[in-house]
């Protein structure tokens, strides 16, 4: 038996031990985010925490070359702006400092802690810039410092500039159902073309063809993808009901001009039987009337041939 006068230092350091054993202890890992761009250009790059269980203070560097770089602007994250005081230091060329102070805790979270808008020199030397991060240092509420890693990240340029998408429609005002050219007149390096007419309709050739089936006004749009981007130029295109002067349309029956002979037409043709409209007068003789009709009903149901 274990004398009484000893058994509350023992049980103290079991205690201690418990207790540290316990203690949530989390690695931070900090990422710098990769990015795409060409000379010229602006990128955004972020600077996230992956996991971030417990800080309350952190501050890191990140390095980049100058030669091909140039940090434009700075903004806090959605993770930022959990800190009470935020401070930057952009002024060193190559290299942009950050400290967060004075979270309450940040548990269990991964998200962004700053963005930097990067131009990208018009004259640039290396088809990839790398981006280094370094001097890291997180803590808890105690201020004790917390285990860190680092995924440094690059942005990528492509020395190829993107492609120009541009092209041509046959008409840019048709009726339902009339087929209408399209033909890319874009320019640069480009591998793959990708239509789309605004009615669920796709293509992924460099010249096509579309016929609409309902009116309204659709945006027909060109994406072109190469080595060095892509683009996208989009065309209006309106389509409406025929016009009733049209005598191909008129002897077909489809006097809405919406490309079948049904219900709508019929109620049409009501309206000016007995009449001398030329439009409704089908055989010719002058007249609207039941040899008219009879060359109407023999069209119903039957889809209109367009123009």
């Amino acid at each position: 038996m274990i004398p009484r006068k000893k058994t509350w230092p023992r049980l103290l350091t079991y205690i201690v031990l418990l207790l540290s054993l316990t203690r949530e202890v989390s690695a931070v890992e900090i990422v710098a985010s990769n990015v795409r761009g060409v000379p010229g250009e602006q990128v955004l790059v972020s600077v996230e925490l992956a996991e971030a269980t417990g800080t309350a203070s952190a501050s890191f560097s990140l390095g980049y070359d100058a030669t091909q770089l140039t940090l434009k602007q700075t903004s806090l994250g959605d993770l930022g702006e959990r800190f009470d005081l935020a401070s930057f230091n952009p002024d060193t060329l190559g290299q942009f400092t950050a400290s967060f102070l004075s979270a309450t805790g940040i548990t269990a979270a991964s998200g962004s802690l700053v963005t930097l808008t990067f131009a990208i020199a018009e004259q640039a030397l290396s088809d990839s810039v790398a981006l280094t991060l370094s001097a890291i240092e997180f803590t808890d509420r105690e201020a004790d410092q917390l285990p860190t890693s680092a995924i440094h990240g690059y942005i990528q340029i492509s020395m190829v500039p993107a492609p120009i998408a541009d092209f041509t429609a046959s008409l840019i005002q048709a009726n339902v159902r009339k087929t209408i050219a399209f033909t890319s007149e874009s320019t640069g390096e480009i591998t793959g073309f990708e239509w789309d007419f605004g009615d669920g309709a796709t293509s992924t050739e460099s010249q096509t063809s579309h016929a609409f089936q309902d009116t309204g006004t659709y945006a027909v749009s060109l994406t072109v993808n190469g080595p060095g981007g892509s683009d996208t130029h989009t065309l209006d295109v309106s389509i409406g009901v025929a016009d009733l002067d049209d005598d191909t349309l008129a002897f077909s029956g489809d006097f809405n001009g919406d490309g079948v002979v049904n219900f709508s037409d019929f109620f049409i043709f009501g309206d000016h039987f007995g009449g001398t409209d030329p439009r409704y007068d089908l055989d010719r003789n002058g007249l609207v009337d039941f040899g008219d009709f009879f060359i109407f009903a023999d069209q119903f149901g039957k889809e209109a041939k367009l123009p």
